[in-house]
């Protein structure tokens, strides 16, 4: 079976994801169901890395500001629609948390990790929307 839903959710700091991203491995989701963008300060140069755990391992993907955050976001399975909401969020500083869900229960489960780790914004995306005509 293909996952074709994500749960995704910012947090404010990199602790707070890290905790999110432990509480959601004991909550029984495998690494490969867990993507991370975050912002990476360069010198005076903002960038993001997109880290999946379906890419080898220390495998990143970086991105310059603007409309590669978008495009970094959509390659993680998010929607354009979605991912443009989430861009001013992550040039704040914020980090993006996806996972990757096969049934209702799994979406559940993931949004009540991410929201009792702190996570803001909490939503459910459709990854095969992505492929989709839309604006």
């Amino acid at each position: 079976m293909t996952k074709n839903k994500s749960v995704v959710g910012i947090y404010a700091t990199r602790k707070s994801a890290e905790i999110g991203i432990d509480s959601l491995r004991e909550a029984g989701f495998p690494n490969t169901d867990i993507s991370l963008l975050l912002p990476e300060n360069l010198g005076s140069k903002e960038w993001f890395t997109l880290k999946t755990t379906k890419a080898p391992e220390g495998a990143t993907t970086g991105a310059g500001s603007g409309a590669v955050i978008g495009g970094a976001l959509v390659g993680s399975g998010i929607p354009e629609y979605e991912a443009k909401r989430y861009e001013g969020r992550l040039q704040k500083g914020g980090i993006l948390i996806s996972v990757h869900c096969d049934t209702s229960q799994e979406i559940e489960r993931a949004k009540i990790v991410l929201q009792r780790t702190g996570a803001e914004d909490v939503s459910t995306t459709s990854e095969s929307s992505a492929k989709g005509a839309g604006s």
